[in-house]
């Protein structure tokens, strides 16, 4: 399966674009430090991996050179290697709220009013943060299956309290010992990652859902918004693929 690899860069001088190989990569954590190979001196660094106009991995890169990655499709993973050694790992998203998702539509906003009701919003996420239902990450996105961490992410759900029964022995009969495992067609892994750049979890779920949408185009929309637009198209354009 052909690929396409992709890594922007900012530093204080501004975004840069160059290509990846990742043929001889062995696995994700070779991949993030290929990518802090190439730009040692950026605070943030972004690989994008684009795969027969129908799977799209993110790959982000922080300066403290922790990294968290998303699948667009859980598929990619069984259909081919680069695949398999980027998100093989990665659980199913954990799919935001609707009070994410309002947040994230009035955040694109500037109207007074929208922002009023953003903030009321905020408010009363704060003061439900012990609801099932609310995501306690939610300014970080979703850290569900996020590699490059060594926390597993918690079941908020049927929790067993210390020094009470837990269904272990149950797990122990499921594969990967009651992971979850995700489907053909599941994305994985963080889709909060970009949030901070302009797009957030819900809007990135929605770009790679598209129909129309390939890989590239959801590259160009998200590249576009957090500032390195140009740097990616000018790349791609010059690109044999």
């Amino acid at each position: 399966m052909s690929y396409y690899a992709v890594a922007l860069a900012r530093t204080d001088t501004g975004w840069s674009a160059a290509e990846l190989d990742l043929d001889d990569v062995a696995d994700v954590d070779e991949t993030a430090e290929r990518l802090r190979e190439e730009a040692p001196d950026a605070d943030l660094a972004l690989l994008f991996v684009e795969a027969d106009d129908e799977y799209l991995v993110v790959l982000r890169l922080d300066e403290d050179d922790d990294f968290r990655v998303f699948g667009s499709d859980a598929a990619f993973a069984s259909e081919s290697k680069i695949g398999e050694m980027l998100i093989g790992d990665l659980e199913p998203v954990r799919r935001p709220t609707k009070a994410v998702a309002e947040i994230e539509e009035i955040a694109d906003t500037e109207d007074e009013g929208d922002i009023e009701v953003l903030a009321g919003l905020e408010n009363e996420l704060d003061d439900d943060s012990d609801d099932d239902d609310v995501d306690e990450d939610l300014d970080d996105g979703l850290h569900e299956g996020e590699a490059g961490s060594g926390d597993e992410p918690s079941d908020r759900t049927d929790k067993p309290a210390k020094g009470r029964a837990s269904d272990d022995d149950d797990d122990e009969d499921q594969p990967d010992g009651g992971r979850e495992v995700a489907a053909a067609g599941d994305p994985v892994g963080d889709a909060g990652l970009l949030s901070d750049l302009g797009t957030g979890p819900v809007q990135l779920l929605e770009l790679c859902a598209h129909e129309g949408m390939l890989p590239s185009d959801v590259i160009a929309e998200v590249c576009g918004k957090a500032g390195c637009g140009q740097e990616y198209e000018e790349l791609r354009d010059s690109a044999t693929l």
